[in-house]
């Protein structure tokens, strides 16, 4: 997340004319608001996580397929189906 520099940001609202309480209540406000926003890294990392999770997702479900497809020939084999 990118660094905000209040004291420069409250001196830049200053110069452009705000008072100074006003201008430590929108910097504090910007900061605030800025919090929860993600980074591209944020988001980058996240599509990592997200596409690590698919593969494992596709990978249970082969196996599950399998042991199923196991399970079906051993009870047909034993006379249980068909």
């Amino acid at each position: 997340m990118a660094i905000i520099d209040t004291a420069a940001t409250v001196r830049e609202l200053e110069t452009a004319g705000m008072e100074r309480r006003q201008a430590e209540a929108v910097a504090s406000a910007v900061i605030r608001g800025r919090i929860d926003l993600a980074t591209k890294s944020d988001i980058d990392a996240l599509n990592v996580r997200i596409d690590a999770l698919k593969w494992m997702v596709g990978i249970l479900a082969a196996i599950n397929l399998a042991t199923l497809a196991g399970v079906i020939v051993i009870a047909f084999r034993a006379g249980n189906i068909g």
